[in-house]
C-alpha cells in the first residue's frame, strides 16, 4: 500500500450488512479491503451525498461489512469498537471507514478516511482520501495519504474524547 500513499505532514453510505468471499493471503487481503472501503464510501459519497461509517471485518477470507450509525463522531466510534470487540475471537483484521477532515498547514479539508489494523498490532494506521465539493461536483485527489498511526479498535479500552480529537 505504501506505493500509494503519501504522508500529509512529516509532524504529524448507507450499506446493507454484507458478506464477501476472497481468496487472498492476510496481508493482500487488507490492502484490498482498505481500497474496496474507500470505492464504497466515494460511491456513496458521489450518489447519496453521505457516508454511513462502517467496518469491513475480516474473518479469515470472510468480509462483513456493518454500519455504524450514531448521533455523533464518538457514538459512531463506539458503535464500531463494540462490533470488533464483539467479534475478536473470530476476526483477524478489520477496516473503519468514514467522512471526516483533515488540517493541513491552516486549511481544513474534506476526507473519506480509512483506519484499519490487524489483530496483535499495537496501534492501527489511518489513511485519507482529500476530496473538494464544489456546489454539485465533488473532486477526489489522486493519492491517499497516511495519516499515520490510529489507535486500535481491537483493544477492549473505551475510546476517550481526547483520543478522538487526536484521530
Amino acid at each position: 500500500m505504501t506505493d500509494q500513499t503519501e504522508n500529509l505532514s512529516e509532524e504529524n453510505m448507507d450499506l446493507d450488512d454484507t458478506e464477501i468471499e476472497s481468496e487472498l493471503d492476510s496481508e493482500d487481503l487488507l490492502e484490498k479491503v482498505v481500497l474496496y472501503a474507500f470505492d464504497q464510501a466515494q460511491q456513496k459519497l458521489e450518489q447519496e451525498g453521505i457516508v454511513e461509517p462502517f467496518t469491513i471485518l475480516v474473518e479469515g477470507d470472510n468480509l462483513k461489512i456493518e454500519t455504524h450509525a450514531g448521533e455523533d463522531a464518538a457514538e459512531c466510534f463506539e458503535s464500531a469498537r463494540l462490533s470488533i470487540y464483539a467479534m475478536d475471537k473470530l476476526i483477524d483484521a478489520y477496516a473503519f471507514c468514514y467522512d471526516g477532515y483533515v488540517e493541513l498547514d491552516d486549511e481544513t479539508r474534506d476526507a473519506l478516511i480509512v483506519e484499519y489494523a490487524s489483530k496483535g498490532d499495537e496501534s492501527g494506521e489511518a489513511l485519507a482520501l482529500l476530496y473538494t465539493e464544489d456546489e454539485d461536483t465533488l473532486t477526489f485527489d489522486d493519492n491517499l495519504y497516511s495519516l499515520g498511526e490510529a489507535p486500535t479498535l481491537f483493544s477492549s479500552k473505551k475510546i476517550t474524547a481526547d483520543q478522538l480529537e487526536e484521530i
